[in-house]
């Protein structure tokens, strides 16, 4: 059986040349009980199933032009600092995954739970949007996708470099979002997010520092 074919067997999700790539690079694995098929899989499930409460929304003359899953990564980062803070996790109700669809007009994120459940799917158009750009989380070490709104709102997702320059590829080609991909906007959002990272490194820092101390001052107190 082919790479494609076996990659396709499952629901016969549609896999990205990207996806196959990423997938197909070591061929030893064990296809069927590799984390690689694994995620691949699950998120070509989500991108199927985002796509159909996506296509519910679309107006007149709007259409899909690129899907693309991601991990959302200050959920993660807040679910094991509860985790290590506590001794209790946040409750997997959140947007762990998110899937981003972009159309003509707007950019669509749907959020799955961590047991991949379904829960909601919000959009921007792209005049909502303050800036969108390839950011280094210096805490993860990942390259991570910055999502900044002109609401407040803000979000820090994770697919991995190439799916990046397709996203960004796909933007480039689209009119309404010209200026979200004008170069001296993006270095202007990019200077905030490293400005933004440096402050949360510092605050993560303090935070890990304070429970060390309070784990080893209650180590001392039963020896």
């Amino acid at each position: 059986m082919s790479e494609r074919a076996i990659l396709q067997a499952l629901n016969d999700v549609e896999v990205s040349e990207v996806e196959l790539a990423e997938f197909t690079k070591d061929m030893t694995l064990n296809y069927e009980d590799s984390y690689e098929f694994k995620i691949i899989a699950t998120r070509s499930i989500l991108k199927r199933e985002a796509s159909k409460y996506v296509e519910k929304e679309l107006q007149h003359g709007e259409g899909i032009f690129h899907v693309m899953a991601t991990s959302n990564e200050e959920v993660k980062a807040a679910q094991g600092a509860s985790t290590f803070g506590t001794g209790f996790g946040l409750t997997m109700d959140y947007g762990v995954h998110t899937i981003v669809t972009v159309t003509n007009n707007r950019i669509f994120l749907s959020f799955f739970d961590a047991m991949h459940r379904y829960m909601e799917t919000i959009n921007y158009t792209y005049d909502e949007i303050e800036g969108i750009v390839q950011h280094n989380e210096n805490y993860s070490k990942l390259e991570c996708l910055y999502i900044k709104c002109k609401n407040g709102k803000q979000y820090l997702l994770h697919a991995g470099s190439a799916h990046y320059e397709i996203l960004f590829d796909v933007l480039g080609k689209i009119p309404a979002a010209d200026e979200l991909m004008d170069p001296e906007r993006m270095k202007k959002v990019q200077k905030r997010v490293r400005k933004k990272n440096v402050i949360w490194n510092v605050l993560g820092f303090g935070v890990f520092l304070f429970f060390a101390t309070m784990l080893i001052l209650a180590m001392l107190r039963d020896i």
